[in-house]
C-alpha cells in the first residue's frame, strides 16, 4: 500500500504535540506500512527527486499555532507550487490541527490547490479540522455519544481508512485524439468506454459571455461517448437554503425534494443523480462564485442528505477572470464543493483563463489549444 505522511507539527502552541498524539493512535494508519516526511527539510530534500510522491495515497498532516500559520508550510507549499508533476497520479487527504478557530479550512484549500496543480487528485471529502477548543467536534461527539478528543479520532481514522480504500487515478491513456474520430470497424466498439454523462450548469449570458465562448470550445473537443447536459440558471429564481431542521431536510432529500419547490430540485437533482461528473463554469465578477450556483451547492444539502457521499462524482470548472483572482474561485469550489460536499476532485480539475471584454477570449494566443488539451483531459479522467 503505497501511503505517505506529510508531516509539519513543529509548532510552539499545544495543539502540534495533540497532531503528534493523534496520527500516533489511528489504527488504520499504524496498521498500514507508510513513510513519514517529518517537518519541511525532510519534504524538501525529498523533493529533490519527486518521484517519490507520484502515485501515492497521501496524507497531509499540519499544525497551525495561535496565529494560524506555520512556518515550515510556506517553504513546503514554494515547493510544490514549483513542481508541476511532482504529485502526478497521486490521492490526497489532510488533518489540519489549529491552535485557535480561524485558518484551518483555508490553509487546507491553499494546500489542496497547489497539489492538484501539481497533479494530485484530491479525496472527496478530504478533510478533518480541529480548532483548539475542538467544538467543531460538538455535534459528532454527541451522535456518537463519546468525547470531543475521540471524535476527533474517529473522523481522523475514517480519513484513513477512506484514502486507503479509494483506488487510485490518473490519465487513462496519454492520447485521447483518437476516441473522437469515428468508427470504421464495428469490433473496434469495445475498444472504447462506457458511456459518460457530464452535467454543466453556468449563469452566463450565452452570446457575450467569455466564460460560456470558452466551454463551447472545449464541448466541441469532447468525445463522443460523454453526453452533455447543459442548464442554465442565468434567469432563474432560485432560493438559498433555509436552514430546516435535520429531520426536515432529511426526509425530503430522501425523496430527492428540496423545501423549495424549483429548478433545482425538479432539474438538476436528478440531473446530477444520472451525471458521471459535474462541471461549473464561472465568470469570476466579484472574487466570488455567481449567487445562484452558491444558491445550488447551499441547497444540495438536501440530496446529500440521502446520498452521504458525492464521491462518485468528479468535479470540474472553467474560469475566466477578467483580471485576476481565478485561484480565490478554484478555493471556493474545492471547499464548498470537495470538502464539504464530498464531490471527487481530479488533477488539474479547473480550466483558468483571463479575459475581460466580450470576445477577448478568442484573442488568448493557442485559446483553441488549450481547450482542446482540456477536454482531452476531462476525457481522460471520465474514462
Amino acid at each position: 500500500m503505497a501511503l505517505t505522511v506529510i508531516r509539519l507539527d513543529n509548532v510552539t502552541t499545544e495543539n502540534g504535540q495533540r497532531l503528534k498524539n493523534l496520527l500516533a493512535g489511528l489504527p488504520h494508519l499504524q496498521e498500514t506500512p507508510h513513510e513519514v516526511f517529518d517537518g519541511a527539510e525532510a519534504f524538501l530534500e525529498q523533493m529533490k527527486t519527486p518521484e517519490q510522491f507520484k502515485g501515492r495515497r497521501v496524507l497531509f498532516c499540519v499544525a497551525l499555532d495561535d496565529t494560524g500559520t506555520n512556518d515550515d508550510l510556506m517553504d513546503v507549499l514554494r515547493s510544490i507550487r514549483r513542481q508541476k508533476t511532482a504529485f502526478d497520479r497521486s490521492l490526497l487527504a489532510l488533518i489540519i490541527d489549529t491552535a485557535g478557530d480561524l485558518y484551518s479550512k483555508s490553509s487546507a484549500c491553499g494546500i489542496a490547490l497547489a497539489i492538484n496543480n501539481a497533479g494530485g487528485a484530491i479525496l472527496g471529502g478530504p478533510l478533518v479540522e480541529a480548532t483548539g477548543s475542538l467544538k467543531n467536534f460538538k455535534i459528532r461527539a454527541m451522535n456518537y455519544n463519546m468525547s470531543l478528543e475521540n471524535a476527533y479520532a474517529f473522523a481522523a481514522d475514517r480519513l484513513v481508512r477512506r484514502l486507503l480504500e479509494e483506488p487510485l487515478r490518473g490519465e487513462a491513456s496519454p492520447d485521447h485524439s483518437k476516441l473522437t474520430e469515428k468508427l470504421e470497424k464495428p469490433e473496434e466498439i469495445d475498444a472504447f468506454p462506457p458511456h459518460r454523462r457530464l452535467l454543466c450548469l453556468h449563469t452566463n449570458h450565452t452570446e457575450s459571455s467569455n466564460t460560456f465562448s470558452l466551454w463551447q470550445m472545449v464541448k466541441a473537443a469532447l468525445p463522443h461517448y460523454i453526453e452533455v447536459a447543459e442548464i442554465s440558471l442565468e434567469n432563474e429564481v432560485i432560493h438559498d437554503c433555509r436552514g430546516c431542521s435535520y429531520d426536515v431536510c432529511h426526509s425530503m432529500g430522501k425523496r430527492t425534494e428540496c423545501f423549495f419547490h424549483d429548478i433545482v430540485d425538479t432539474t438538476i437533482y436528478p440531473a446530477l443523480e444520472e451525471a458521471d461528473a459535474l462541471i461549473m463554469l464561472c465568470a469570476n465578477r466579484n472574487d466570488a462564485l455567481a449567487a445562484n450556483l452558491t444558491a445550488f451547492i447551499n441547497r444540495l444539502t438536501a440530496i446529500f442528505r440521502k446520498r452521504e457521499l458525492f464521491s462518485d462524482k468528479k468535479l470540474f470548472a472553467i474560469i475566466v477572470s477578467g483580471y485576476s483572482g481565478s485561484d480565490i474561485i478554484e478555493k471556493q469550489l474545492i471547499a464548498a464543493l470537495g470538502m464539504n460536499k464530498t464531490f471527487s476532485i481530479p488533477p488539474h480539475f479547473a480550466l483558468a483563463v483571463t479575459a475581460n471584454a466580450p470576445g477577448e477570449i478568442f484573442e488568448v494566443e493557442g485559446i483553441e489549444e488549450l481547450a482542446g488539451r482540456y477536454a482531452s483531459h476531462v476525457a481522460g479522467m471520465l474514462w
